[in-house]
């Protein structure tokens, strides 16, 4: 996630919050990828509340 922010002149981080949702919501999705999901998606502000 470090090169899309220093790639970009706006900070993308809701989105990314946003997609993050989206695909929390994948049945498929084991508990290892959300736990990886929710640590990525939680950016420099700290964990998002997913």
């Amino acid at each position: 996630m470090k090169g899309v922010r220093q790639g970009s002149r706006t900070d993308p981080a809701g989105r990314i919050r946003d997609v993050a949702v989206a695909k929390l919501a994948d049945p498929h999705l084991t508990p290892l990828e959300a736990a990886w999901l929710r640590r990525r998606a939680g950016g420099r502000s700290g964990p998002p509340h997913l």
